[in-house]
Order: C-alpha cells, then structure tokens, then sequence
C-alpha cells in the first residue's frame, strides 16, 4: 500500500480511525470539570488509582476501536490478527451495515435515463 499505488478498504478503515484521534486532540483540553477533579483527587489520595472513580468512567478518554490491549498470550489465542485483518473485518461490518439512502423517483428516473444515453454513446461509438 506504499506510496498510494493501490486502495485497501483494511488500511481505509484504520487510517479514518487516526484522523478520528487526530480531530479528537485537536479539541484541546476541556477544564470545565476541574473542581470535580480536584474533589476526585482528594477521595482516591496518595497511592491510589483513579481507574474505578465516577469521574474516570465518564471522561471522554480516546481509545482506537481498532487497538487491541490484550495480552499477548490472549492475542495468539484470539488468532494473532494484525491490524490489516482488524481493519477488513471492520470494513466489512461497515459495509454489512450499509443502507441505500432514499432517492425521489423523478431524479433516480432522470439519473437512469442519463446512464441510458450515456451507455448508447459509448456503445455506438466502440462499434
């Protein structure tokens, strides 16, 4: 996939998931919350972890849907997929999930009457 010579919907998938993170920092910090952190601070004190307090499970921390923070072990178990499998099975499920949107039937009619003609000209003039 070096140098854009080809299209991979695997490497689509992961990249959309970076500008996701890039557009996610660019936001910058939000300090609207900092009595709570502070309050936060207190109750867990020194030596402490924050992973289990109220205001951690309801941050707005980022994490790559796609990243795997499994150990090791658990990733070979799981089938050792790297991140172009992670990135086509992700590309399928989005596919799976597409839905055709809503066309009014006088411009799908007129959209197919343009292919129509468009497919007698190219055709007319190969022959």
């Amino acid at each position: 996939m070096e140098g854009t010579l080809g299209v991979s919907y695997a490497k689509t998938m992961i990249d959309l998931e970076q500008v996701d993170a890039f557009y996610h920092f660019c936001q910058g910090c939000n300090f609207g919350d900092i009595e709570e952190i502070f309050e936060t601070v207190r109750e867990v004190g020194a030596g402490g972890h924050f992973l289990g307090s109220a205001h951690t499970r309801k941050a707005n921390l980022f994490i790559f849907p796609s990243q795997n923070n499994t150990p090791y072990e658990q990733w070979e178990l799981d089938g050792k997929k790297d991140s172009a499998q992670v990135g086509l099975e992700k590309a399928k499920n989005w596919l799976l999930r597409y839905q055709t949107p809503a066309i009014e039937q006088d411009v799908d009619g007129a959209l197919q009457n343009f292919i129509s003609e468009r497919e007698s000209e190219i055709s007319t003039k190969v022959e």
